[in-house]
């Protein structure tokens, strides 16, 4: 067995036979498991670890089988309380005459309110007795509570005298959906401007800058040494600047960098075609990674290509820079470089999209060439005579500044095999069986109880007869299987000494890469809407956050409140059942965002479950997107993903060794190593995988979508959070305190999305589809992280494409919302406030929503998925209750029932390798995070059901996305996604027992 090389397999590659070697790490064992099921309260809040570690080891002698119950499974009478007022305020929300406000029973809930009201009661006076010395608040929270529960009690029962809500009017409930809004205001709405799964836009007024064109030779003459010795030195003016050789910002010299120069000979000629033949140039503005990563993904802009080189050359001790100006690139050739369109309009937008300054140039009528602007590198170097191939001596002295852009090539295109044809789909025929299989009301926009099994057993057929068809191949390739490109390559023997283009203007050179040239991000903490403004707020290059480990989290205020909290921890902790469930708001913690251990953002002390905003936004040197700000409760603990366009798999060997450590201490450690863990080493490694997790799966999936497509996807700088986030305990909007809840993970996207052909329905329709696979990973991941093989119980996450497939499997009807069907479709949903607020908000606004009619149960979850979508372009929101853009894990189920850190000290990290994996496993995009993915589930579970299940919800997703888009575009619009739908299912499953992928199925 042999470990797969760092590199990603080149399409032209053949493909091979392959297994997986099982990491030696796996075999850790259930009893680690349970010894970090018991560190979780005490690491949320940074208390110490040492007794929770001591008992542990005593936990990990139980029975391997024993299953673990917190008390917090009980649902608090604080939450059922506020369930009980949402489903008020929802049934008072809902239109006039809805099923949910006939059918509403004031009286019963009057009822139960009291009966919920009395055992409220008596918590707080348990909770006083417990802690005296906040006996002054919690009389004050008491106080508070009666007088606002004696005015829900009034505004409620005088709906109703007879016990009933049976009139019919708008108005009904006004008054006390009005003072409800003002106690407890629902959360603030999405910005439907700026959706948070969205598309970067062309700017055609973003045009490159006019640089006054220098002589078309960029070579300074030779100079005639003075004296031996000192020629190499003194020849050429400015070369000698030692920051030309710097090992600095993007361009830090790492081990990696100096082995490939070496291999490269440290000849400039051969570096620069080696860049030039083995990385991708992709049409993004704004540098984002290291040289280091550059190397490692092989894919990257301008400047980032330009970072690789400039590093390379330095590391063989050749001056080298950075240039920045214009270059015209003849259309032909722009084509094919940008993606292989067939409209030059289409290609200009995609690079428009894409942040780069540029504009056609016009001749005849048409555009004949792209000026656009432009880096590429400077490199001291002999030229005369040897033209850069001939090293430096005192008799060949460097003379010129050569101009070098391995940026400038050309691709071959693989188009694939055709599945459609091989599989012999008839798409008009099995959209008909698919949409015959249930009811489907085209006037009204809703679906109901359609066959999802026709869906997998026609990728089951396609499955075999492709497998089929590739066997019979002769040494097939990945490209000939699944398309993509390949570079052409090309041979120098000596550097040519100009740009290839047939016109450049050249402006300034720079040592390091400018903030002008770089993609920034800006982080902020604490933010105020009346000024809208941050109370801190940090801005830093991308390369110096992408794929690093960032953590939002809160520390004890004071000595007084880490005390608080360890008194709420036994002294004699055997079991986690004996943890507290609860923690009171009388706490005070600190907010912090933290980059490794160092503290980027800090604010003012707030106490346990208050709320602060938290953001990021992006900039590039053209454009800013994603500006985004999150309330984030005091008490989470969450990791913040800034990914890059290209996700780096060095990243995960380097959080492998961390969490390898942290293994290695729990297990055999000493007291004083264990002592000394935190819940950064814990939690924030783990959290970390999983975002990462998450985008590395989205790009590579996405790209695998586009390939099948004749539109392009070109990922672009994102981030979104994953992590622990608490109950927020309140009592008619008065903050409480925290409650053990869940994992959330609340991810943002942002991507450019064009049809080669400048088809806009096409790129819209890819965006449906990623969009759908998008929320079906927000729930497949974390599933996939926190299953363990040794238990029968598995955590299940929620998410908007879980939602609708739940809903769907128990014969709800899906509806698509539009301002032309909400008259009858409204009264039909019986969905919390928040949604029916944010639905009813969207459409206002002129976007369509997809939704079930009922809300959904989950273990420690109950709610709903909508998706919030921009009718043109198909930019979205995929929400589920309470405001969330994102997913939902139980979090007992996944820490507290013993599967904290299994999966992920392996996940990622499994390597191809050894003889028998069936072929159809290798068809991926030429990425190798994609074949991580299924090597993962190889290595850790004893079948593939989960990972089957998450891309078995994916294709449906898809088909069903393709389904509604029927509704507003075309059935051929429908039949052409569900065909997508069904071939990227071929390449990505396995097993289409959809079965077992049902609610409660075994």
């Amino acid at each position: 067995m042999h470990a797969a090389p760092h590199t990603t397999r080149a399409a032209s590659q053949p493909l091979t036979h392959g297994g997986i070697d099982r990491p030696s790490f796996i075999g850790m064992g259930r009893r680690f498991l349970r010894a970090v099921s018991v560190l979780v309260i005490a690491a949320m809040l940074n208390t110490s670890l040492t007794p929770l570690v001591q008992a542990a080891q005593q936990q990990r002698r139980k029975a391997a089988a024993q299953a673990v119950v917190w008390k917090s499974a009980q649902t608090s009478a604080d939450r059922q309380l506020a369930e009980l007022i949402d489903n008020v305020r929802a049934t008072l929300m809902s239109p006039a005459g809805s099923v949910m406000r006939k059918q509403f029973n004031v009286q019963a809930t009057l009822e139960r309110f009291d009966a919920l009201t009395e055992t409220i009661h008596a918590s707080i006076d348990a909770e006083r007795q417990a802690t005296p010395r906040d006996a002054a608040r919690l009389d004050n929270l008491q106080q508070q509570f009666d007088t606002r529960s004696h005015t829900f009690r009034a505004k409620l029962q005088a709906l109703a005298p007879q016990g009933l809500v049976f009139k019919s009017a708008p108005g009904d409930g006004a008054d006390l959906t009005q003072w409800l809004q003002e106690v407890a205001p629902l959360k603030k709405p999405e910005n439907l401007a700026q959706m948070p799964f969205s598309t970067l836009k062309p700017n055609r007024h973003n045009i490159p800058h006019d640089f006054e064109a220098e002589p078309k030779s960029a070579l300074v003459p030779k100079t005639a040494p003075q004296q031996k010795g000192a020629a190499v030195l003194k020849a050429l003016p400015d070369f000698s600047n030692p920051q030309y050789l710097a090992s600095a910002g993007e361009a830090e010299i790492t081990a990696d960098i100096k082995a490939k120069t070496q291999e490269l000979n440290s000849n400039p000629v051969q570096i620069y075609e080696w860049v030039r033949n083995n990385v991708e140039w992709q049409p993004t503005w704004g540098g984002q990674q290291t040289a280091d990563m550059t190397l490692d993904v092989k894919r990257g802009n301008a400047m980032d290509i330009a970072t690789l080189t400039v590093a390379l050359l330095r590391a063989a001790n050749i001056p080298a820079r950075y240039a920045y100006g214009t270059v015209d690139v003849p259309a032909e050739q722009f084509l094919n470089m940008a993606g292989n369109f067939t409209d030059i309009n289409a290609a200009w937008d995609f690079a428009s999209a894409g942040g780069i300054p540029i504009i056609g140039i016009t001749s005849g009528g048409k555009v004949t060439k792209l000026r656009m602007e432009h880096v590429w590198v400077e490199a001291a170097v002999p030229y005369t005579p040897g033209r850069g191939a001939r090293p430096v001596s005192a008799n060949n002295p460097i003379d010129a500044w050569v101009p070098m852009d391995p940026s400038a090539k050309q691709y071959n295109y693989l188009s694939g095999i055709d599945v459609q044809a091989i599989a012999n789909i008839d798409g008009q025929q099995l959209a008909n069986n698919f949409t015959h299989s249930g009811a489907v009301n085209e006037q009204q926009g809703w679906v109901q109880g359609l066959n999802q099994q026709i869906i997998a057993d026609a990728q089951t057929q396609a499955q075999q007869k492709l497998q089929t068809y590739i066997n019979g191949m002769s040494n097939p390739t990945v490209g000939d299987v699944i398309g993509g490109r390949t570079i052409k390559p090309q041979t120098l023997p000596y550097l040519a000494g100009t740009l290839p283009y047939p016109n450049s203007a050249r402006g300034s050179t720079y040592a390091q890469l400018p903030d002008s040239l770089r993609t920034r991000v800006t982080l902020g903490l604490g933010w105020d809407p009346y000024d809208q403004s941050y109370q801190q707020s940090k801005t830093l290059p991308l390369y110096q956050l992408n794929q690093r480990s960032i953590t939002i989290s809160f520390k004890p205020a004071s000595t007084a409140d880490e005390n608080a909290l360890a008194a709420l921890i036994p002294p004699n902790l055997t079991d986690p059942s004996q943890l507290p469930s609860f923690l009171p708001s009388s706490i005070r913690v600190i907010p912090e965002i933290k980059r490794d251990d160092e503290v980027l953002l800090t604010a003012s002390s707030m106490a346990l479950g208050e709320e602060i905003g938290t953001g990021y936004s992006f900039q590039t040197p053209t454009q800013s997107y994603l500006d985004r700000t999150d309330s984030v409760i005091a008490g989470s603990y969450l990791a913040l993903g800034i990914v890059g366009s290209n996700p780096s798999r060095k990243t995960f060997d380097q959080l492998k060794a961390s969490l390898t450590q942290t293994k290695q201490i729990l297990e055999t450690g000493t007291q004083s190593q264990k002592a000394a863990l935190t819940r950064d080493k814990l939690f924030g490694d783990m959290f970390i995988t999983g975002v990462q997790g998450y985008y590395a799966q989205y790009i590579t999936h996405s790209k695998l979508l586009s390939l099948r497509s004749s539109a392009l996807h070109q990922s672009v700088p994102m981030a979104g959070t994953f992590g622990y986030e608490p109950y927020q305990r309140t009592l008619f909007g008065l903050n409480r305190g925290i409650e053990t809840f869940g994992m959330y993970m609340n991810v943002r996207t942002a991507q450019v999305i064009k049809d080669k052909n400048g088809d806009g329905d096409k790129a819209k329709q890819l965006m449906l589809q990623v969009g759908m696979l998008s929320s079906t990973l927000e729930s497949g991941v974390p599933e996939m992280m926190f299953t363990d093989p040794n238990n029968s119980t598995k955590p299940e996450g929620f998410s908007t494409a879980k939602a609708l497939a739940m809903a769907m499997q128990q014969g709800q009807r899906i509806y698509t919302i539009t301002q032309q069907n909400q008259a009858t479709a409204l009264p039909a949903l019986h969905l919390d406030s928040l949604a029916m607020s944010e639905i009813s908000d969207a459409l206002a606004a002129g976007k369509e929503v997809t939704t079930h009619t009922d809300q959904l149960t989950v273990p420690g979850f109950k709610g709903s998925g909508y998706v919030i979508a921009d009718p043109i372009t198909g930019d979205g929101t995929y929400k589920i209750s309470g405001g969330k853009n994102g997913s939902f894990l139980a979090f007992l189920t996944g820490i507290a029932q013993g599967a904290a850190l299994a999966a992920i000290l392996v996940a990622f990290f499994a390597v191809i390798g050894t003889a028998g994996a069936p072929l159809i496993v290798l068809l991926v995009p030429m990425m190798a995070i994609l074949m991580l993915e299924i090597a993962y589930a190889k290595a850790v579970f004893q079948s593939e059901t989960e990972v089957d299940c998450m891309n078995t919800g994916r294709s449906i997703g898809a088909a069903l996305t393709g389904v509604m888009a029927g509704f507003k575009a075309s059935l051929k619009t429908g039949i052409e996604a569900l065909v997508g739908a069904i071939v990227f299912g071929v390449f990505t499953n396995q097993d289409k027992d959809i079965s077992k992928c049902l609610p409660g199925a075994a």
